[in-house]
């Protein structure tokens, strides 16, 4: 289900401006209704675009700092939505993602957002709590400084997505020409089963 409203492509968060990838694809994935998973979500800027499409989010990083200031500016920052949508609701979880600790329940999510997190041994426990039908969106940080070193190999990811989903966009570079081994990723999936 998709919306037939959209948000601005200019924003009016300033520095909680959403991933510009992500706001590209954002109205096939949000609708008014749906439940989302903003993972390792920093601030927010990414669940307050989610929201302003109407999805419930829940907003899960160990940051508890991040998420109290989330708490006290995500009303203001919906009232700037330039959308027609009711906003949906965004409720933060303070939470060690780890394996050993996964919070989250099977079936829980119609879209699973992570933009600057990976963790890629996390996907035999974040794949099943996305809905079949449900969208993730996966997008690294780039390869400055010493960032080469976490981000993952080439194929890596889509080879963690598997057959169980559609890969409907997907964007691989090298992270350097020094560091040809790690690449960046930006990807959008629709989980098939």
């Amino acid at each position: 289900m998709k919306s037939s409203n959209s948000v601005n492509r200019s924003t009016p968060w300033g520095f909680l401006s959403p991933s510009s990838t992500l706001l590209k694809f954002v109205g096939e994935i949000a609708y008014p209704g749906a439940a989302a998973l903003d993972l390792a979500c920093g601030f927010g800027r990414n669940a307050i675009l989610m929201a302003a499409y109407g999805c419930d989010v829940i907003c899960a990083d160990r940051d508890f700092v991040r998420l109290c200031h989330l708490d006290t500016t995500k009303a203001a920052l919906l009232e700037r939505a330039p959308n027609d949508v009711t906003p949906g609701r965004i409720t933060t979880v303070c939470a060690d993602l780890t394996a050993d600790r996964w919070p989250f329940k099977t079936s829980s999510f119609d879209a699973i957002v992570i933009v600057h997190f990976v963790r890629l041994e996390l996907c035999p426990f974040l794949i099943p709590t996305l809905r079949v039908g449900g969208h993730l969106y996966f997008e690294t940080f780039g390869g400055h400084g010493q960032n080469h070193l976490d981000l993952p190999r080439p194929g890596e990811v889509k080879a963690a997505l598997g057959a169980d989903f559609d890969i409907r966009h997907y964007e691989e570079k090298a992270a350097s020409r020094h560091h040809t081994q790690a690449v960046t990723v930006k990807a959008l999936a629709r989980k098939l089963r």
